[in-house]
């Protein structure tokens, strides 16, 4: 395109695309994305997902306190460090930007990574807190323990 000619324009008009006017090229893709499905309960996010490697389903409840510090960038297990909260292991992507829980299928054992951005983290604990699932207390408590360990690892240069 760099001469100003489309050198693939004509595969684009008689194809319908670079997919065909069927498009069963994403329709893989496009079938496991609608089959991964998150709902907010009293308990947490409960999302299903499908392993990409064998396509077997992994159940995975969010706690509301992960989400807290997911939404401020923080490993959940270092701010609720000695606490019964938030046991599951997380990391980021840095390719995505997001965080993802570290989750094994249970029918293949390998790792399924469902991302999580702060925007979807913030939306569900706003949900959770309109529903009455989030007590006041615990959110300040999990506030001033995520900001605690936010200013910790900023201290360390993390």
């Amino acid at each position: 395109m760099a001469n100003g000619h489309d050198d693939f324009s004509d595969i684009l008009e008689s194809q319908a695309g670079i997919f065909g006017s069927s498009e069963q090229g994403l329709e893989p893709a496009l079938k496991q994305f609608e089959t991964t499905r998150s709902v907010a309960t009293r308990e947490g996010v409960v999302t299903e997902i499908p392993c990409r490697d064998c396509g077997g389903p992994a159940i995975i409840t969010i706690e509301y306190p992960e989400l807290m510090a997911i939404m401020q960038n923080v490993p959940p297990a270092e701010a609720y460090q000695g606490t019964s909260l938030a046991q599951s292991e997380w990391r980021f992507s840095k390719t995505h930007g997001q965080w993802y829980p570290v989750v094994p299928c249970l029918r293949c054992r390998k790792p399924i990574q469902p991302l999580v951005s702060h925007e979807e983290a913030a939306a569900l604990l706003g949900k959770a807190k309109r529903n009455g699932w989030l007590p006041p207390q615990l959110e300040q408590q999990c506030h001033q323990r995520v900001m605690a360990a936010g200013m910790r690892r900023q201290a360390a240069g993390r």
